[in-house]
Order: structure tokens, then sequence, then C-alpha cells
């Protein structure tokens, strides 16, 4: 199925935040198009967008996907809020997004034209929600060892110290 047939028109009345105005804290997160971390930002503005929760946005220049369930603001520049109807989980297809291949991804442009082109599988409902799980398995597994491998990781830094200094 293609994908842009599956999306929901959505309209916000919230405003898009430049990333000169992103504070360090505040009520609310911002959510922009970087890959390296969920959050980019703060505000203390009115009017988030937290409706048709959960969303996903897309880093339009970036390729990056980001699961987003709860009040937020958008970052200015290059993002796209997805909504699939109510024939995804939306979990499941913030996962499927996030394995595509896109056209030109390695390149500095807008993707978003290539990705409402492509075409996705449906599974039923039931399906979809084991897929996420399984997934969901894999990455606190995948948490867990991070965690330890940090710990092993500084055991050695002291071990290191703890003999040559």
């Amino acid at each position: 199925m293609k994908i842009s047939n599956k999306l929901e028109k959505l309209e916000f009345k919230s405003e898009k935040i430049a990333k000169d105005n992103f504070e360090s804290n505040g009520k609310y997160p911002i959510i922009s198009q970087e890959s390296n971390e969920l959050i980019s930002g703060y505000t203390n503005l009115e009017n988030p967008i937290n409706e048709n929760l959960p969303l996903i946005v897309f880093g339009d220049h970036t390729c990056v996907f980001k699961y987003i369930d709860f009040s937020f603001f958008r970052g200015a520049d290059g993002t796209q809020i997805l909504k699939f109807n109510n024939e995804f989980n939306m979990k499941f297809a913030y996962y499927v997004l996030k394995n595509l291949k896109i056209t030109n991804q390695d390149k500095y442009e807008r993707h978003y034209k290539y990705l409402k082109e492509m075409f996705v599988s449906r599974p039923p409902l039931d399906a979809q929600e084991k897929i996420v799980q399984a997934i969901e398995k894999c990455e606190n597994k995948i948490k867990e060892l991070e965690s330890q491998t940090s710990d092993l990781n500084t055991k050695i830094k002291e071990v290191l110290h703890k003999h040559l200094f």
C-alpha cells in the first residue's frame, strides 16, 4: 500500500519553533529532525501539539523518524508529522518506516516526496501488535546490553587507573 494513501490529513494550530529559540529546559519538549536525540530543546510557549497522539515526526532532510506519544512543539526546520489511519498500529508503522531505504537519503534534499510514494505492507492489526511486542523486547535487550557495556567500560578504566596511575 502506498504510504500517502494511508496517512491522515492533519492540521495543527501549534507554531513551529526556530532553533534559535530552543531552550535547555521548559514546559514542553521540542522535536526536530536532529538524529542524535529524541528531544532537541524546550519551550514555555502554550498550545503544544497534543491531539491525534501518537504521531511520527519525520526529518525531511535527515530521514530520521521519531515516535511521539506526548505533548510537544516541533522544530521549524524540515519536519513532517505523520499519522497513519486506523488500519495501522502507529508503533508498527514507526518501526516499518525506520527500516525503509528512502531514495537519496544520503543526499541533502527534501525526502518526504519519496517517502509518501513508497509502499508498505499491512498485516492484520493483531499481527502488527505481536511484531511491535517482539521488536520492543529486542530493544529492551539492547538497552540492557548497552548499560552492561557502559558499566564494563567503567570497570576497565578503574582497573587501569588503579594499576597504572
